[in-house]
């Protein structure tokens, strides 16, 4: 009767640390998949894509035809878009660089690196 008792309190003891485990393996995994989720969810900076491109523009939206693009690989000149579905304009910034938030040239003092961000189409 003794070596039973003795028998349950051990196989009790045994299911309380294998619940025990299962409740930790699972909370490691909880957090290994939070964890997971948030690096995927940090790399989205949520600005633009870059695909290290030079910038150029298709031509081929309202947003192309509305704005000025940087060259990405040549701070001194930007794309314009002249006409919808014609290949983008060139233009350089003699002496100076061009500034993608101000939308125009500006003196080497007052440019400022900004991230590149492809614009909506391609050639």
């Amino acid at each position: 009767m003794q070596c039973e008792n003795i028998y349950k309190k051990v196989n009790f003891a045994r299911w309380i640390q294998s619940k025990s485990l299962e409740s930790f393996m699972k909370m490691k995994l909880i957090i290994l998949l939070v964890f997971l989720c948030g690096c995927w969810a940090a790399s989205f900076d949520g600005e633009c894509e870059y695909d290290h491109g030079d910038g150029q523009p298709g031509c081929k939206t309202e947003e192309e035809l509305g704005r000025l693009w940087r060259n990405n690989w040549d701070p001194t000149a930007y794309w314009q878009c002249e006409e919808a579905n014609q290949p983008a304009k060139l233009v350089r910034c003699p002496g100076l660089a061009f500034s993608q938030n101000e939308q125009e040239c500006v003196d080497w003092s007052s440019w400022e690196w900004t991230p590149p961000c492809d614009p909506p189409s391609k050639p």
